[in-house]
């Protein structure tokens, strides 16, 4: 990505993007396609038809027995091609996205819909408490997720999710407020 959300003379202190491991999608897309697989070769088996329709008596034109139909494995293929949109959708939302911490202010990048792109700005003097948690499974992959509380009650709160190494990210984004006069 370029830096061309940046000011002329801005400098980037810190920058994370957040890990595909955290996502929902990417979880649920695997799990579709181990499910799938598992159907796959479930019906492998001699005798199995994933669709028993009584179709049988209906023939096309050219000879094409539609009771061969129910031994396509359709089922398993679905389910296939649902759990790769998904690990898609998950690995777009994370390559997208871009959390920074600049000299001057948090920017939070990413894409929200399709080909829409969003950017959150948080400025130091509005940031009221920046807080870290990390769940049993964010130890284990070594990740966190930052909240950031701000003094807006408009937008009360923003929460960075996926953070590699978050107490070095945290301390950038302290030293930013610090810095500005803000303790």
């Amino acid at each position: 990505m370029q830096n061309t959300e940046l000011m002329p003379d801005e400098k980037i202190i810190s920058k994370r993007k957040p890990a595909i491991l955290i996502k929902r999608g990417l979880w649920i897309g695997l799990l579709l396609i181990v499910f799938a697989l598992v159907l796959f070769v479930f019906g492998l088996q001699p005798g199995y038809r994933y669709l028993d329709l009584p179709i049988s008596y209906l023939t096309s034109s050219v000879g094409i027995d539609l009771y061969s139909i129910g031994s396509l494995p359709i089922i398993p293929s679905v389910l296939e091609i649902l759990g790769l949109i998904e690990v898609v959708v998950a690995e777009l939302s994370v390559y997208f996205t871009d959390y920074i911490v600049t000299d001057r202010r948090i920017l939070i990048l990413s894409m929200r819909g399709i080909g829409s792109k969003a950017m959150d700005v948080v400025l130091p003097n509005k940031i009221s408490n920046i807080s870290m948690v990390r769940t049993l499974s964010d130890r284990l992959l070594g990740l966190g997720r930052i909240s950031i509380e701000l003094e807006e009650t408009a937008r009360p709160s923003l929460t960075l999710i996926g953070i590699k190494n978050p107490y070095e990210f945290q301390n950038d984004m302290l030293n930013l407020v610090n810095k500005s006069g803000k303790a």
